[in-house]
Parts: C-alpha cells; sequence; structure tokens
C-alpha cells in the first residue's frame, strides 16, 4: 500500500505553557471522531509495512522511535489529539486535511467559531506555577467600548448600537483614548475606565403620548444638576398652539414665560407658544422644537428624561454612575471626585485633588492639592491651591487663591485670588474677594470684609459690617474682634473689641474695647481705650472721641483726651477723673514712696478741700538744734526781699489782668545763703531740679504726640518751710 507522511519536515509539538512537548502523547484516528477511542493505523515507514503503536510517545516536541525523532506515516485522512506527559489534553483537530498552512490562517482568522481565532494561540506565562491560557482567555478579560463597536469622535446616534451592547454587558467597560459620543438613553449601570472620555447630551429616548401629529425634535446638551423628567404638553389649540411644560415628571406644569420687549425694554409673562424658534427648557441646556406651530391635540405629551454627564476628564482613571453621579478616580495625577459635574470636564484638572458633591471643583485647570466638599464648593477654581472648602458653596468663587480654609455654607463665598484665609461657620467671610491672612469663626463673622487683610475674628456676626443703615463691602484691617457682634461695623484698622457688642460701632482707627458693650458708642474716634462692662456705651459717650480713656463698668468720656476710671465716672475735656461719688480715699500701695509731677512735669493748679497733711512726728525725726544767729541773718535777709510778682506766662496770655502774686525768687534765697557762707542745697526749703534731653515721640503712623525738649532747670522753694523759717528768726 502507499502510506502518506502526516508532516514534513518532522512536526514539533508544544505544552500548553508554550514549551516543546516532552513525554506527551500523540493519538491518531477517523476523521470526526475521538482518536483515542477510534485509531486508524500509522507507520513509521512510507511503504507501510512497520505499524507504529499508539499512542505515539514525545521527544522534545518531536515525534519519537526508540528515543529519535521520527516522522509518522498514514495511508488516508486522520483525526488528530495530543496530551502532554500528565494526559491533560493539549490539541485537539478533528481533520488532517485542515492542517495546511490556508486552513490554519483561516482558522485564526475565524471569529465566529469560539474555538478559532484567538483561542487557537497559546499564551506564554511569565510567571513560575501560573495557569495555562490562550490569548481567547486574556482578551476576554478586558471589555472595550470599541468590542462593542464604539468609534471615538463619532457621533452619538453611529455610537448607539454600541452603547446599547456596552450598557447591556454587566461587567466593567474600557475606554480607549479618545471622546465617546453617547445618546441621553445610556444609564452608565457599569463602571468604565482608561484614558478615554465619555460624553453625551444627556437627552433620554422621547416618548409621544397621545394621536396625530408628533413632530417634536429636542436638542442641545443637558447642563443641570441630577437627573430631570420632562413632560412637554400641548395646552391649548390655536394659531399658534400652547405648551405646558413640567420639570418633575408632570406633578406641576408651567404655562408661562418671561418675554422681552426691546421697546420698553422690560419682561412680561406670557403663553408658551409654539413658533419657528427653540423653546427653551429653563437652565438645562436643552430645547424643544416644533416643526409646525399648529394642528396639534391638546394634551398630547412627549416624556423624556435629561440626566447628568458622568464625565471621566482624567487619563489613567476609573469611574463610574452612583445614582446618576459619577464616581472618579484618576491614578495618574492622584484626584479623587464624586457627583454631577464634578471637575466639569475640562479634561485636566490638576493632581491631588478631592472634590465631592455637584459641580464641585467644576472649573479646576491646574490646580492642586484641593479639597472641596459640597455642591459648587471651589466651583470656580483654576489653579488655586491648598485650599479646603467644605460646605454648599463655600469657596465657589476662587479662582487662584490659596491656602485658604473655608468651612461651612457659603464660607468664603466670593473670594477670587485671597490667600492665607481661614474661616469657620455659615456664611463667615462670605464677600472677602481680595482679602488675606483673615481668621475668622462665626456665623457671618466678618461677613463684608472685601480686601482686608491680618484679622482675627471670632463670634456671631463679629466685625460683619453691611447692613441697610451700614456700609457694604468693607476692607478692615490689622483687627481682633471677640464675641458676638463685636467690631460690627467692620470700619477702620487696628482695632481690638473684645466682649458682646465691643466697639459695635466703630468706624475709626486704634480703639481698643474690652467688655460687653466697651466703646460700643465709638464711631470715628480714634486712639480710644475702653475697658469694663458698658464702658463707653453711655449716649453721653462722646462718639468721635480721640485719645480718651475709660476703664470701669459704665465709665465715659464726653470729651476728647478725657481719662474716666472706676464704675460709672465720667470725664469730660482734657480731664482725668479718678473714682465715682462713692469713693472716699485715693491712697499709693506704699508708703511715701510716689511723687505727683516731677521737677520737668508739674501739677498747673491743685484744688483741695483742705491744706495737706505733712508728717512731723518726732518719731521719725532727730537732731532737733536751734537756729543759728547767721541762719537767722539769712531769714531776715529773705524777709526783706518777699515782694509781689507776675508769671511770665500769664503775663503773656492775659496782659496787664494777670494776677499779683507774692513770694521770693529761689535764686535770691540762694544768695541770701551764701551771703552768710551757707550752702542752700543743704535746707530743704531750697529746690534745685534738672533734666535731660526728650526726643520727638511718634506715633506708629508718624504723627508727633509728644514734641521734642532740650535739658534744663528749675529753681523751687518750700514755702511752708520757709515761712516757718523766717518767722524762727523774729
Amino acid at each position: 500500500m502507499s502510506a502518506l507522511a502526516t508532516q514534513s519536515p518532522i512536526p514539533q509539538y508544544f505544552d500548553l505553557d508554550g514549551t516543546p512537548l516532552s513525554s506527551g502523547y500523540l493519538y491518531f484516528g477517523e476523521v470526526g471522531q475521538n482518536p483515542e477511542t477510534n485509531p486508524i493505523t500509522v507507520y513509521w515507514d512510507a511503504a507501510g509495512t512497520q505499524p507504529a503503536a499508539q499512542p505515539i510517545r514525545t521527544l522534545n516536541g518531536y515525534p519519537a522511535r526508540a528515543g529519535t525523532p521520527a516522522v509518522v506515516f498514514a495511508d488516508r485522512s486522520y483525526s488528530l489529539s495530543v496530551r502532554d506527559k500528565r494526559s491533560r489534553l493539549v490539541l485537539y483537530a478533528s481533520d488532517s486535511d485542515q492542517f495546511s498552512l490556508a486552513s490554519a490562517i483561516g482558522a485564526f482568522s475565524d471569529a465566529s467559531d469560539v474555538s478559532k481565532g484567538d483561542a487557537l494561540v497559546a499564551v506564554k506565562q511569565p510567571f513560575a506555577g501560573a495557569v495555562a491560557r490562550t490569548q481567547h482567555d486574556k482578551n476576554s478579560e478586558v471589555w472595550s467600548f470599541q468590542d462593542a463597536g464604539g468609534v471615538a469622535g463619532a457621533s452619538a446616534a453611529a455610537n448607539a448600537a454600541a452603547a446599547a451592547v456596552a450598557d447591556a454587558a454587566g461587567r466593567p467597560v474600557f475606554l480607549p483614548f479618545g471622546t465617546y459620543q453617547v445618546s441621553g438613553s445610556y444609564q452608565f449601570t457599569q463602571r468604565y475606565y482608561g484614558p478615554g472620555t465619555l460624553t453625551y447630551n444627556g437627552i433620554g429616548a422621547v416618548a409621544f403620548g397621545g394621536a396625530g401629529l408628533n413632530d417634536i425634535t429636542v436638542s442641545g446638551a443637558y447642563s443641570g444638576v441630577g437627573p430631570r423628567s420632562i413632560v412637554v404638553k400641548i395646552n391649548t389649540a390655536g394659531a399658534p398652539d400652547t405648551l405646558a411644560i413640567s420639570y418633575d415628571g408632570g406633578a406641576t406644569f408651567v404655562t408661562t414665560q418671561a418675554i422681552y420687549n426691546p421697546v420698553t425694554d422690560s419682561y412680561t409673562n406670557g403663553p408658551i407658544n409654539l413658533g419657528a424658534g427653540p423653546i427653551a427648557l429653563g437652565g438645562t441646556g436643552v430645547s424643544v422644537n416644533f416643526a409646525a406651530s399648529t394642528g396639534h391635540t391638546v394634551g398630547n405629551t412627549w416624556s423624556f428624561m435629561l440626566r447628568q454627564n458622568p464625565v471621566m476628564p482624567n487619563s489613567n482613571g476609573m469611574g463610574f454612575a452612583l445614582m446618576d453621579s459619577p464616581f472618579i478616580v484618576s491614578f495618574g495625577t492622584k484626584n479623587l471626585g464624586m457627583g454631577p459635574s464634578v471637575f466639569g470636564g475640562n479634561g485636566t484638572v490638576g493632581i491631588e485633588n478631592t472634590a465631592v458633591g455637584a459641580n464641585a471643583m467644576f472649573a479646576n485647570t491646574t490646580g492642586y492639592a484641593n479639597m472641596a466638599f459640597g455642591p459648587d464648593s471651589l466651583r470656580s477654581n483654576t489653579t488655586g491651591f491648598f485650599n479646603h472648602a467644605f460646605g454648599a458653596s463655600s469657596m465657589r468663587k476662587n479662582t487662584t487663591g490659596f491656602n485658604n480654609c473655608a468651612y461651612g455654607t457659603y464660607s468664603l463665598y466670593e473670594n477670587t485670588s485671597g490667600s492665607d484665609n481661614t474661616a469657620y461657620g455659615l456664611d463667615t467671610m462670605r464677600y472677602c474677594v481680595t482679602g488675606s491672612q483673615n481668621t475668622a469663626a462665626g456665623e457671618q463673622a466678618l461677613y463684608q470684609n472685601e480686601a482686608g487683610i491680618l484679622n482675627s475674628v471670632f463670634g456671631l456676626w463679629a466685625a460683619r459690617g453691611g447692613s441697610a443703615s451700614l456700609p457694604q463691602h468693607t476692607s478692615l484691617n490689622n483687627s481682633c474682634a471677640f464675641g458676638a457682634r463685636a467690631l460690627f461695623t467692620a470700619l477702620g484698622t487696628d482695632n481690638v473689641a473684645m466682649g458682646l457688642e465691643a466697639l459695635y460701632n466703630a468706624s475709626g482707627s486704634f480703639n481698643v474695647g474690652i467688655g460687653s458693650a466697651a466703646g460700643y458708642r465709638i464711631t470715628s474716634g480714634t486712639f480710644n481705650l475702653f475697658a469694663g462692662y458698658n464702658a463707653g456705651q453711655n449716649a453721653l459717650q462722646k462718639a468721635d472721641a480721640q485719645d480718651c480713656v475709660a476703664l470701669g463698668p459704665g465709665a465715659y468720656t464726653t470729651g476728647n483726651n478725657g481719662v474716666a476710671i472706676g464704675s460709672g465716672t465720667v470725664a469730660g475735656l482734657n480731664e482725668v477723673v479718678l473714682g465715682n461719688t462713692f469713693t472716699t480715699v485715693l491712697r499709693t500701695s506704699t508708703d511715701n514712696t510716689i511723687n505727683l509731677g516731677s521737677g520737668s512735669r508739674r501739677m498747673a493748679t491743685i484744688f483741695a478741700g483742705t491744706g495737706t497733711i505733712n508728717t512731723s512726728d518726732e518719731r521719725e525725726k532727730t537732731q532737733f538744734e536751734e537756729s543759728s544767729e547767721a541762719e537767722h541773718r539769712v531769714a531776715l535777709a529773705i524777709k526783706a526781699k518777699i515782694r509781689k510778682f507776675k508769671f511770665m506766662d500769664a503775663a503773656d496770655e492775659k496782659g496787664a489782668s494777670a494776677r499779683w502774686h507774692f513770694g521770693v525768687g529761689a535764686q535770691t534765697v540762694a544768695e541770701a545763703f551764701r551771703a552768710e557762707g551757707l550752702d542752700p542745697h543743704a535746707y530743704g526749703l531750697f529746690c534745685y531740679d534738672e533734666w535731660g534731653a526728650e526726643p520727638e515721640a511718634v506715633d506708629a503712623q508718624g504723627n508727633v504726640v509728644a514734641p521734642a525738649r532740650p535739658a534744663g532747670n528749675r529753681y523751687g522753694i518750700r514755702y511752708d518751710e520757709l515761712a516757718f523759717f523766717i518767722l524762727a528768726a523774729i
């Protein structure tokens, strides 16, 4: 008989792991049947005289005869199965006629048969102990939108079938690089991931209810937040027909819309008429249009859903929809977002940002290391960084500001470029636009501060500013307010208010109010100090007072430079008042150590009900002696020099009306002592003081508060002792 070689040259078989098959088993059988149970006779020679016993063993992948690779011959077509040394099936072929190259190419190209195509390609596993698999197994691990027929850059209509397949696949969907547009009926029920962007217009399939003319078209792209169930209904028939529109699935309808009149530049409400142009559905970004303006049946409806687009704008990311809200993770840029329009779909969103809530960080481009929690939080941020916004619309308008912390609904709402601010509480620092380095805690604390810097404010409405009668959009600087409504007007600079409504009305600068309602009445005044409950709160308090001090409950001043110390004490212009009507003693804390005035800073006039009491206790005196004859002569000489006189400053001011005074000059007294060989400085009745130069004193703004004073000296006399000195000599 004539035999045929199974394959020439000698074929090599490979194991499941891609290595040459050693100690394997080859079975040859009837075509289309199991060769192991339906074998045919095969031979070691072409003449068919040397039958080969089956199964034939393999050596390094080749059929082996007595330990040597050999060709196997068969006299007809056959089926073949190949097993490894553990009898696992490696290959089965039902017909040797299909072993040709063309057949092999056809089998590899066959995508309709699960046993062909990539199922014929073994995967060489890179790790020891890995399970043998085919390329078909590996390809099945990833379900791509392109596998469903999706095309990047194609229209929603072109991708409609692919979207339906992907939506029903029941497994995650990989998005290759590109933008894939799909229709609004796609529900995004599966997780999606990859470098691509999936977007849609948000408009679901339109369901028509009724009979007759069905000529509606829906266009645009949904830009709202959350799902909307739209129902459009023919309200009245006429020329034109009118509509009623529901945004809540038909629960309520709107039948009018604002119509602009260019002649009067005003809006009036009118019916929603079917006309030549589209009819906008509120602020959704979607419009409806009708081909005809009349001829519709009253009550006919068109219903459809508007759904938020779960955009995934980041490369190397993943995302899926949760109750119409996308969940986005970008592994490459370390961003995390969840909520409708989170990150906004700009394509780039910086790095290491976390955003939770509808429209959170909507406009972000390159801003980094930000945290936004709450709808519209950090919505306008583009390049700002290191910001924390917690609460609905917190830091909503921030664009480039950095290092800000906002905790509370509307906190730092208007901030655009201000930096290093911290706001805690509802509406706290709401109108801060460019202000920086402020700290505020409490509802509407520092509410109207627009551009002020370096303020610290704590308390309900503290440094709030702005009301029907108060300035709005203020700029407070370098001020501290602690307490509800403290420093409420929020004007001026460098003010310190501590206590309920302390410095409530202050619009001036450099004021201090400590205590409930302390400095309450002060408005434009500056450089004032009020300490104590209701200090400066009295209706008679000078509102524009300058350089005043009121210390004590209810203490106040009625003029500039007033100092009132004590409960209920009042000081007028240029007055210092210590104590109140109940005060009976003013004393020092230590005995005989404090002076009242000095040689260079004298008291002008002292008013007293009685004379002073001077210490004359003999227990505190020593060396009692009679006056000497020389001292008697000095005393009589001084007595002879007593004159009447006028003070120069009084004469300069009052002229001839200046009053006369009686006494003796200190220099005359000194000459009388020296004439008798006595030192005037050895006697307490004679005084001499001198002082050094004093520089000009200025405040923080450079204003002169005390002029410069040159060095000088002054002579004086203790007239009570001089009188006794002269009396002793008479």
